[in-house]
């Protein structure tokens, strides 16, 4: 209705109201799971009749117990994250710590991470055990094998792998920051919000990045918020990231809250902008090939013959140096990813870190 509170279960949703909504998804019957934030509710939406049922929360924040039970009777506090499993819906219980299986045959609430804490979470431990923080946004990922969650108050981003209910942190330290790109387990993020796939809205960093075979990459934003522009490459733009989604086109969107803006870039295009390695010997190698004593280099390939590009760290300068670069990216569908590659030769001069 387009005013605030709390109304209208078992009527139609048109007629209903809501609080400060935020996580949604889809079953596979195509009813609407909604995370009723300010209700402390997840509504369901039937797709069939348009009618609005409360199925998890009783209204109430607390006091939390994390025992297992009747979904509508367990409290839940501002819930933000849904994901969609093929066993039921996952429920980030943001207030509590808690992440909730929604049990698709029962109907009661199953906790399935979380111990109630509220620090971040453990490079590795059985889930239950774990601290999730203050889990929001979730996805799966891995085409199904793992829950995906990101906790913005303690900059982490884990997984939950479904066939060992073991959690293990994905990126993020546990201190705001960034550090710039490189290896995932050292990366630090800012307040991450959105989740889709290896993509990550770093919201307090104002950029969109990809974790990928170990490695973080920035792909759009360039770590300020205000709007400059459009038509620029996406590392050149500002951006308010709150959610991201890659589409099954290989476009990603970007939801750009303080611009008040949907914003889209190509996967591919944003992973021109490569990381590579410089080994002291001026071999060039791609990012998947890491080798000690190798110094991170970022740069931006447009098609030209020649690039500059700025070293982080004590590399070879100077040049031009001859190199072949293999630009590596995915282009990912609804059911699967594929890994494409792309030769490029050219010549390198580097410069040294402002």
């Amino acid at each position: 209705t387009g005013l605030r509170g709390f109304s209208g279960d078992d009527g139609l949703a048109l007629e209903a109201t809501f609080a400060e909504m935020e996580g949604l998804t889809f079953d596979f019957s195509g009813n609407l799971y909604v995370a009723d934030t300010g209700n402390n509710r997840i509504r369901m939406i039937d797709q069939a009749t348009g009618t609005v049922t409360t199925v998890a929360g009783n209204g109430s924040p607390g006091p939390a117990t994390g025992l297992d039970g009747t979904a509508t009777a367990i409290p839940l506090n501002a819930p933000r994250g849904l994901a969609f499993g093929f066993d039921g819906v996952y429920i980030a219980d943001t207030g509590n710590g808690y992440i909730w299986r929604l049990d698709a045959t029962s109907g009661n609430l199953i906790r399935f991470a979380g111990d109630g804490s509220s620090g971040p979470s453990p490079l590795e431990a059985p889930a239950l055990s774990a601290s999730a923080g203050h889990p929001g946004a979730m996805s799966l990922v891995e085409f199904g094998a793992a829950l995906r969650f990101a906790d913005s108050q303690n900059h982490t981003v884990a997984d939950i792998t479904f066939s060992d209910t073991t959690l293990r942190r994905f990126a993020g330290t546990g201190t705001a920051g960034f550090g710039g790109d490189g290896a995932l387990a050292s990366a630090q993020l800012s307040s991450p919000s959105g989740i889709s796939e290896g993509l990550l809205a770093d919201r307090g960093n104002a950029r969109i990045r990809l974790g990928y075979k170990g490695q973080i990459l920035s792909l759009g934003g360039d770590g300020t918020t205000p709007f400059n522009a459009d038509g620029l490459h996406p590392l050149s733009a500002g951006m308010d990231p709150a959610g991201v989604v890659l589409t099954p086109l290989g476009d990603v969107i970007v939801a750009d809250q303080a611009n008040h803006r949907l914003r889209k870039f190509p996967l591919q295009q944003a992973q021109q902008h490569f990381s590579l390695l410089l080994p002291q010997d001026g071999r060039f190698l791609s990012v998947d090939s890491i080798l000690a004593d190798a110094a991170w280099l970022t740069g931006e390939w447009t098609g030209q013959d020649e690039i500059t590009v700025t070293a982080q760290t004590g590399a070879l300068m100077g040049g031009p140096h001859e190199a072949t670069l293999t630009l590596n990216f995915s282009l990912c569908g609804s059911e699967a990813c594929d890994s494409l590659s792309e030769l490029v030769t050219v010549r390198v001069v580097v410069l040294p870190h402002p």
